[in-house]
């Protein structure tokens, strides 16, 4: 479940909908919704940095 279905509280609401941008799971609609809300919103744009921040040594311990 996303922001773009259900933004209240209860469903995790702008960090959830950040948390899955970041992780590449959004519709190709939603990530577009989050792109935009990125370069307007810079609450929602300091949410994503927080969630690449938190993800980004998981990734460095795959090879490329």
């Amino acid at each position: 479940m996303t922001l773009a279905e259900d933004d209240g509280p209860e469903s995790g609401g702008d960090d959830l909908f950040a948390a899955e941008y970041v992780l590449g799971v959004l519709a190709a609609d939603e990530r577009e919704i989050a792109s935009r809300r990125i370069d307007a919103d810079a609450v929602f744009a300091r949410l994503v940095d927080a969630w690449e921040a938190r993800l980004s040594p998981m990734a460095d311990a795959y090879p490329e």
